[in-house]
């Protein structure tokens, strides 16, 4: 590493927007307002899998002050990330606590509040699937229409008339071989539950549509601008062209304001009123319960290992509950397929990552996504199979971590430029064992 790659470290750069903020000057898309905004509200479905029976809005719609009220029938779209699987207002049945069913909007909050509260819904509760078991059991399918939905083919495998979105796997070498060489076998399953962002800023758009173009212009809390104007344009059948996106500042997002979210919505609202804009901004009880949140997971991990601390083989199963739509969770399951094994070196490997539908609030990208479970999950399986050989857990490591020369499980070679595991392992263990790794001696040189 040259020693410009090197610059930043023992610095304490300014921030270049450390002034507004600290100064309360900066503006995120809440503070926006413009002339005859309207204010939108949605009703949500408290089941998490139902049929909708019947609507009536007749009560909210003659309100004074409210100027539009959509159902799903309103809107014969489908978004999606990567498959395109979610209707911008549930339509015919609801699948998951929290899905917005009844959009409003009105002259003010208060106003589209009171609306949603004269909407009548009746339901009828169905089975739900809330578990990886129940999901993989497929005795209830979250999408019935599984086979017909359209998506990133050769990328993503979702299993026909199942709940798997998509089945994505690593395998090298030959595992039954490996197993057989094996002295010791180490089975475990471990679990991480799903997580809330929780940024600072819930998630807030405000769309204006031209009605007498297609044009659409949206200021949203987003991280991916170029993704709300693509998915947009391909869900409302316009051109890219046509939807400009802005970002103002942006008040956290971890993931969780990656893809698409409230836009269409606000955009569909604000073509039914007229072209004036509209906007929403959730409650943080909406954002725990509409908005998205890092999947579950379950890793089921099989180790064989020689007596000396060799690894022979290793199975993996990594199970994601990802919710009701696949949004941006097949790619987290994807995503595992890579490195889900750790910086080891393991010459016979079976790796399997489904991502799994679920009657709960989809799940989205969340920090490093698929690395950081993944990499839990495999640590504590190292820690565990270094105890069955009484083995220090250190050492166990330093004989299968990758080096110069190794391959990973993807099938690439390790050279000088991929970067050191062995010798980043070893810095910090000397660290712990309190010996001077001259870390901090060499940064300030360089």
């Amino acid at each position: 590493m040259s020693a410009k790659e090197y610059r930043h470290i023992g610095k304490s750069p300014d921030r270049a927007d450390a002034l507004e903020k600290v100064t309360g000057q900066a503006t995120y898309t809440g503070d926006l307002e413009f002339p005859g905004m309207l204010h939108a509200k949605c009703l949500y479905s408290p089941y998490a899998r139902a049929e909708i029976v019947s609507i009536d809005i007749s009560e909210a719609k003659a309100m004074p002050g409210v100027k539009a009220v959509l159902v799903g029938e309103d809107l014969p779209y489908l978004v999606g990330l990567y498959m395109i699987d979610k209707c911008i207002l549930a339509s015919g049945f609801v699948r998951y606590q929290g899905e917005p069913v009844v959009a409003v909007a009105a002259i003010d909050e208060k106003t589209a509040e009171l609306a949603v509260s004269k909407i009548k819904i009746e339901y009828k509760q169905l089975p739900s699937i809330q578990t990886i078991d129940e999901a993989l059991e497929a005795k209830i399918l979250v999408h019935e229409n599984i086979n017909e939905l359209q998506y990133v083919k050769g990328v993503f495998f979702p299993q026909p008339d199942s709940n798997i979105a998509s089945w994505n796997k690593t395998i090298r070498g030959d595992i039954k071989k490996g197993f057989k060489e094996a002295d010791i076998i180490v089975e475990n399953e471990l679990t991480l539950p799903a997580v809330a962002h929780v940024p600072m800023e819930t998630h807030a758009t405000i769309a204006q549509a031209d009605i007498f173009t297609d044009k659409v212009k949206i200021w949203t809390s987003t991280q991916s601008p170029f993704g709300v104007r693509k998915l947009l344009a391909k869900a409302l059948h316009i051109s890219i062209a046509d939807v400009q996106v802005i970002v103002p500042f942006v008040g956290g997002g971890f993931g969780g304001k990656a893809g698409i979210h409230l836009e269409p919505l606000v955009t569909a609202l604000s073509r039914a009123c007229k072209g004036r804009p509209v906007k929403i901004v959730s409650t943080r009880e909406e954002e725990f319960n509409q908005l998205p949140t890092r999947a579950g997971m379950r890793g089921r991990v099989k180790t064989g290992v020689k007596k000396d601390g060799t690894i022979t083989a290793v199975e993996i199963y990594y199970d994601w509950d990802s919710g009701a739509y696949a949004d941006y969770g097949v790619n987290v399951g994807k995503s595992a397929t890579y490195s889900g094994a750790g910086p080891y070196e393991i010459p016979n490997i079976e790796l399997h990552s489904r991502t799994l539908y679920t009657n709960k609030v989809f799940s989205t990208a969340y920090r490093g996504f698929g690395h950081l479970e993944t990499h839990w999950v495999m640590e504590r399986q190292m820690d565990m199979v270094a105890q069955k050989l009484g083995m220090d857990p250190y050492e166990f490591r330093m004989k299968n971590i990758l080096r110069p020369g190794c391959y990973t499980i993807s099938g690439e070679v390790i050279n000088e430029d991929s970067g050191r595991p062995d010798e980043c392992l070893g810095l910090w263990q000397r660290k712990l064992d309190g010996q001077d790794t001259g870390l901090r001696k060499n940064a300030k040189k360089v």
